[in-house]
């Protein structure tokens, strides 16, 4: 163990030993300059009547570099000394070395379990690191938990005792906050600090460019800091045993069409576990939807509603420059009477309306089914478990089927929807996103190679190693909780380049590439792969945000609950449930959809609709 050096202590120390080497009448050539750092100037030659001593010039400090000044405080990341290990590239700091500290207080989200957040600021490489490179206090001005973020809010509002940085607001309370002006307009601040690349790009070029500024920006003005989750998070891929598909002699399926087919021909083989064969896994989540089980991530029919261009409980647009719920349209009749038709020959399971999604992944993973619908992560979960159970069994992976038009379309979610902000009257703002726009290049950057500090994780065990030897291992696990404020430090974690991780997963299969024998310690760790999952999974995410766009459906209405929605929106949603069950099973003809269509807009449906409309014309 080392103690640790300050900044000023480190300074103080050099400027000692310049000070009794000048002593000493020592020549001192100028400092070797070093990259990212800024040396000071030398001085005029000195001047010195006949008879006189030569008088020697003050040596002048040069300014350290930002990993200089990072290892003097024992928190650079990386492993540049180690015989396997790497260097992380640092991103350039503009804060001034002496500029005038500041103090930020913040609120700060937790759930129950965590540690006190504020505990660690003496080792917390956050806390340390945002006060060496910008003279940034944090200070916690309090914590809730997500159910509790609205009391506390309120009461901070109340007294007038906001926090200067105000961590995930609830979006009610937000527009509380806007509508009694107490937030700090951000635009110049933003404009000014914002990195181009690693903020201002990711959030101008997401999609439409909208997206990103749905509740950030007021009236054209930045009064909110978004963030965001990881792009493509629930967009579905096909994955389905190849092992089954070679015994009954079947290609991957492509269509709806060859999906119905693959499935009869596994049930008819028998292929599954036990005395159970499920040709198409299904769920009761036909959506993302407050109802159908409150879903929507596993084996759910939002990839076969949206082959028919529609998604449940979402707003579209209707091509006539407005929205229309996608419930009430005549291509999700089309959906329900394919799901009908299959239901009926026993393509999915009949009992897929009682079945939640964790339900549903054990029945994969217990090797009951054939063919589900999931996320990229499904290449992992529960795939594994299958392996486990199954060593012979052999999963693969493929883009979702289209529809009967050539359309496929599965729930594409609006990653951006948290909004922090700044109290009205903070000073600092710049400098605070100065930080983030740090954090975010080193964090985003997959060239920069942050792995993250020796021995100590940051909320999870991705972001920290420990040596064995020569080998890379997890270090211990961290505290529950994010001991940090800000991009990449929030409870749950978020990003401000929604495609992040993808980038990172991808530079990570590149490694492949490299001889094994010339790979650094990270890259071996990070390439272990005994099942081949992990690599499913990196490519399978690589690839549905690539086709995001082109394979996703999104919800076009991205304000808050209408009057009608609070009021009406229960009773819908109970509604449509028992209609859309109904007419799958066969308990309600076909046309019952035309009697729900027009129950749903005689019971609320129709304001809802004019206060959507009258938000997408205003937004």
């Amino acid at each position: 163990m080392y103690k640790k050096l300050s900044r000023r202590d480190f300074l103080r120390m050099s400027a000692l030993t310049a000070a009794g080497a000048a002593l000493a009448g020592c020549a001192c050539p100028p400092a070797p300059e070093t990259p990212g750092a800024a040396t000071a100037k030398p001085t005029a030659e000195p001047t010195t009547k006949p008879g006189e001593p030569t008088k020697v010039p003050p040596t002048e400090v040069p300014v350290l570099s930002v990993a200089e000044r990072l290892t003097a405080i024992g928190f650079l990341p990386g492993a540049p000394d180690h015989a396997k290990g790497w260097e992380t590239t640092l991103p350039l700091v503009k804060t001034p070395p002496d500029a005038e500290p500041v103090v930020v207080k913040g609120s700060k989200r937790v759930e129950v379990g965590d540690e006190l957040v504020n505990d660690e600021t003496e080792t917390s490489p956050f806390w340390q690191i945002s006060m060496e490179l910008f003279n940034i206090d944090w200070q916690v001005a309090w914590t809730a938990t997500a159910e509790d973020m609205s009391t506390k809010y309120n009461l901070a509002m109340a007294s007038g005792e906001l926090p200067d940085w105000m961590e995930e607001p609830p979006l009610d309370v937000y527009v509380n906050m806007l509508d009694a002006d107490l937030l700090e307009d951000i635009t110049d601040a933003f404009d000014a600090a914002a990195d181009p690349t690693w903020m201002k790009a990711p959030l101008d070029n997401y999609l439409d460019g909208n997206a990103a500024w749905s509740y950030a920006k007021v009236n054209g003005r930045i009064m909110g800091f978004p963030m965001a989750e990881r792009a493509a998070n629930n967009a579905k891929l096909l994955f389905v045993r190849q092992d089954w598909l070679d015994k009954v002699g079947m290609d991957i399926p492509e269509t709806l069409d060859d999906v119905k087919a693959v499935a009869l021909a596994f049930k008819d083989a028998k292929l599954g576990a036990g005395d159970t064969t499920l040709g198409l896994n299904l769920s009761k989540s036909i959506g993302r939807g407050a109802s159908w089980g409150g879903g929507g991530w596993f084996a759910s029919a939002d990839t076969i509603t949206g082959a028919f261009g529609v998604q449940s409980a979402m707003w579209l647009k209707n091509g006539a420059g407005g929205l229309v719920q996608g419930d009430i349209l005549p291509e999700m009749k089309d959906a329900l009477l394919l799901l009908r038709e299959w239901y009926a020959d026993g393509v999915i399971p009949d009992d897929f309306f009682t079945i939640g999604d964790g339900d549903a992944m054990g029945r994969s993973g217990g090797n009951l089914a054939g063919m589900h619908f999931a996320p990229a992560w499904g290449a992992r979960w529960p795939i594994e478990d299958s392996l486990t159970n199954d060593p012979e069994a052999v999963w693969v992976w493929g883009r979702i089927p289209t529809g009967p038009g050539g359309k496929r379309g599965s729930v594409g979610e609006m990653p951006y929807w948290v909004v922090n902000g700044f109290r009205k009257g903070f000073e600092h703002a710049d400098r605070v996103i100065e930080c983030f726009s740090w954090w975010a290049e080193l964090w985003e950057d997959p060239s920069k190679r942050f792995h993250g500090w020796e021995g100590y994780a940051i909320g999870d065990s991705s972001t920290g190693f420990a040596w064995d030897g020569d080998t890379i291992v997890s270090p211990p696990d961290p505290p529950a909780g994010r001991p940090g404020f800000g991009v990449h430090f929030m409870r749950g974690g978020t990003y401000m380049n929604t495609y992040a991780m993808a980038d990172s997963f991808a530079a990570i299969e590149s490694w492949k590439d490299i001889p094994e024998g010339e790979r650094d310690a990270m890259q071996q760790y990070l390439l272990e792969d005994p099942t081949g999952t992990i690599s499913e999974y990196r490519r399978a995410y690589v690839f549905t945000t690539g086709h995001e766009s082109e394979d996703n459906i999104f919800n076009e209405y991205l304000g808050l609950p209408t009057a009608g929605m609070q009021a009406y929106q229960t009773t819908l949603d109970g509604l449509r449930d028992g209609a859309f069950y109904g007419i799958i099973t066969g308990d309600m003809a076909p046309e019952a959809f035309e009697d729900f269509v027009e129950q749903w807009k005689q019971l609320g449906g129709d304001q809802i609709t004019q206060e959507v409309n009258d938000w997408y014309k205003n937004r």
